[in-house]
């Protein structure tokens, strides 16, 4: 048999408000273990708090590019396995010295970082809260003919026990204002 829940959703609501709107405006990012992000309120962080060591980074990139894009998948086995994969990925157009350089410094095994993303559609999120987010793909294209692109695209992952965390407009302020 299985278990009842204690539920607090009763339901999910359509508005004509919820027209979709893909592809992400800001993405920023900060060392896990410079970010105090609790509690709660209302079901998403509020108010994030930043240690005074480091600061958040903002990575700049054409919010226009048809590319890049935050998804995340959760699943649950019947043995109790639960894993929540969140992705963002960006595309950084032209390969230059200074875009490689940072590139290759984030992307080190065991740097744990905290990705904050604003999508098109206003929505924010706070993802690697729990275990960290890490660069785990850095790719770079020439491109072969003069209209194709000639970028870097870069994917980050994490692996978390529930869905990325809510971030109000207020507490995304407070991240845009640790940069």
């Amino acid at each position: 048999m299985g278990c009842t829940p204690s539920l607090t959703l009763t339901g999910l609501t359509f508005s004509c408000a919820d027209i979709a709107v893909g592809g992400l405006k800001r993405v920023l990012y900060t060392l896990l273990s410079d970010v105090t992000a609790t509690p709660l309120v209302a079901g998403q962080i509020d108010a994030p708090t930043f240690s005074a060591v480091n600061k958040t980074y903002e990575l700049e990139f054409n919010n226009k590019d048809g590319f890049s894009s935050f998804s995340e998948e959760k699943t649950v086995e019947t043995n109790g396995v639960v894993n929540a994969i969140p992705t963002v990925v960006i595309e950084f157009p032209k390969m230059t010295t200074a875009k490689r350089t940072l590139l290759d410094e984030i992307t080190v095994a065991g740097l744990e970082l905290v990705i904050w993303v604003q999508t098109a559609a206003d929505t924010y999120h706070a993802i690697g809260l729990d275990y960290g987010a890490y660069c785990s793909l850095v790719s770079g294209a020439s491109g072969t003919g003069r209209s194709e692109k000639n970028m870097y695209q870069v994917t980050f992952t994490g692996e978390e026990d529930s869905l990325s965390t809510p971030l109000s407009a207020a507490g995304f302020a407070l991240v845009v204002a640790n940069i």
